[in-house]
């Protein structure tokens, strides 16, 4: 992976020319050639939402703090792992990061607090990346 603005180079090992990739996983972060964090953040939304979905689903009839205490290891962890190298500063990336918040707090539990979903987030303590 080259990583600049001009015109890529042929790389080679032992005479043999490197294959070019416009992305690299390392260490757990998507690295791309423009060094945006786009790839990267989609990676995580897809698979906090597959955890959270998980969730949601084996967690119905457990208590509210058990529901939160899992989402904060299983789901969160994955969301922020890395998160003061990739802070996200577009837009686009942070609605999506807080679209799978929101999703856990406005689930459908009989113990749901009434209100909008940002009360809830405030009830709950759930900030994300704040």
């Amino acid at each position: 992976m080259s990583i600049n603005q001009r015109t890529s180079k042929l790389y080679q090992l032992n005479n043999y020319i490197l294959q070019q990739v416009q992305s690299n996983s390392y260490l757990g972060l998507e690295i791309s050639n423009d060094l945006k964090w786009s790839l990267h953040i989609n990676n995580v939304t897809k698979k906090a939402n597959a955890t959270l979905g998980f969730l949601r689903r084996n967690l119905r009839n457990v208590p509210e703090n058990c529901r939160k205490t899992a989402y904060i290891v299983l789901v969160r962890s994955i969301m922020e792992y890395g998160a003061t190298i990739w802070n996200p500063y577009i837009k686009g990336d942070i609605d999506k990061l807080d679209k799978i918040q929101n999703r856990f707090i406005k689930k459908d539990y009989k113990t749901r607090p009434p209100g909008s979903i940002t009360t809830r987030a405030g009830r709950n303590r759930v900030m994300l990346l704040e």
